[in-house]
């Protein structure tokens, strides 16, 4: 679903899954310069040799919540799972989670976005949940 990642929370529609392991992420398109898009996503931990220029740090720093009928059936927080993430297809993907789902189960992701990320809106952010290849 598209986010803005603004401060603040979103709340996904109920979904389902099958049994597996899920990943929780930000997929943005490349409408921005390519070492700005690593940083300003996370994908890069910025070092003397690849900074991140000055407003172009890392942008996505959210707190997530898994609920299953009511109840939490995982939390998490972008912090563990610092600079996780890849290109695929063209797009960047930002990991901000995981969790184990359940064949069965209905599902409502809640994330908190602590950090204004607004800046990548030009991207078109979605919040994603996929299988994870882990």
């Amino acid at each position: 679903m598209p986010v803005s990642l603004g401060v603040g929370k979103v709340r996904t529609p109920e979904f389902r899954v099958e049994n597996g392991h899920y990943s929780i992420g930000i997929e943005a398109k490349p409408r921005l310069p390519l070492d700005d898009m690593n940083c300003m996503m996370g994908l890069t931990d910025p070092t003397p040799l690849v900074p991140c220029d000055r407003g172009k740090g890392p942008m996505i720093q959210a707190n997530w919540t898994l609920w299953n009928h009511g109840r939490i059936a995982g939390q998490g927080s972008s912090d563990t799972h610092k600079n996780d993430g890849e290109w695929e297809n063209g797009t960047a993907v930002r990991v901000i989670g995981d969790f184990k789902g359940e064949k069965g189960n209905k599902y409502i992701l809640e994330v908190n976005f602590t950090k204004d990320g607004a800046a990548l809106a030009v991207t078109d952010p979605h919040l994603i949940v996929r299988v994870s290849a882990d």
